[in-house]
């Protein structure tokens, strides 16, 4: 029995599916990853935090990011790619061991893994973890991807769409990096004058709190919260809460925001 056996795929999924890919293909910043990684790319892979490590995956010359809406998420993930406790070049090694198959890690499951690295990517969010990288690339052009609070239990068919759309998350994840390594395409965070009030409201946005969640979190009034929101949605010249919280990201804004904390 192949992976092709536990596809079928409804008209509407095709069409999503055709969609997300077309998308990707547009991907070439942070912003844009970021965006794509929450939009799209959920309805086949539903996650809450997906960690992208690139370069000589084998090696030490790799660079690793986080992308997710959680803050908390955000930093335990991050632990992860430390290079004292060599998390990420573990999992490599076992993605590798499995003839780099896709690697499903289901809580509650039990696993073969080592211990100590199933309990690490466990404890970074609650639900399942996926895994896969680039196998048929070696040297400085590899990448490896973790996601992390996958919300169901995944199968076989979600095997396949990770096999599926990896091709495209490396694509975009090099583009991106490229991008980045160009003198002047990062956008920096001083060219955008936030105040200290903005960008701590722009913060709880990212971590998918209301209107009214912010005010009480911040004892301010919900018209308040709102008129900030504006602001920082007209500074940043977007239209909407998602699209602040990805141009927050490009410009590494969040790092301001929680070292005023």
């Amino acid at each position: 029995m192949s992976a092709l056996d536990f596809v079928d795929f409804s008209p509407s999924e095709l069409e999503s599916l055709l969609v997300t890919i077309d998308e990707s293909l547009k991907v070439s910043k942070r912003p844009q990853f970021f965006l794509w990684t929450q939009g799209g790319l959920q309805s086949f892979i539903r996650h809450e935090t997906l960690v992208c490590m690139w370069g000589d995956i084998q090696g030490s010359d790799t660079r690793f990011d986080v992308f997710s809406r959680s803050a908390s998420a955000a930093a335990a993930a991050g632990e992860l790619g430390r290079f004292d406790r060599g998390m990420l070049t573990r999992l490599v090694f076992e993605w590798q061991r499995r003839r780099c198959e896709p690697l499903m890690l289901l809580r509650y499951a039990g696993s073969d893994l080592p211990e100590e690295l199933t309990s690490a990517l466990l404890d970074c969010a609650d639900g399942h973890v996926m895994v896969h990288g680039a196998k048929a690339i070696t040297g400085d052009n590899g990448s490896f991807f973790v996601f992390l609070g996958v919300t169901q239990p995944p199968g076989p068919r979600d095997a396949y769409l990770l096999e599926l759309l990896l091709p495209y998350l490396h694509m975009a994840v090099h583009r991106m990096a490229q991008c980045e390594d160009v003198p002047g395409t990062m956008e920096a965070a001083e060219d955008v004058l936030l105040s200290g009030r903005e960008l701590e409201v722009l913060r709880w946005v990212r971590d998918g709190k209301t209107n009214q969640e912010i005010a009480l979190i911040l004892h301010i009034s919900p018209l308040t919260v709102k008129n900030h929101v504006q602001n920082i949605l007209r500074k940043l010249n977007v239209t909407n809460r998602a699209q602040a919280v990805a141009k927050g990201m490009g410009a590494n804004m969040f790092v301001i925001s929680e070292a005023q904390v």
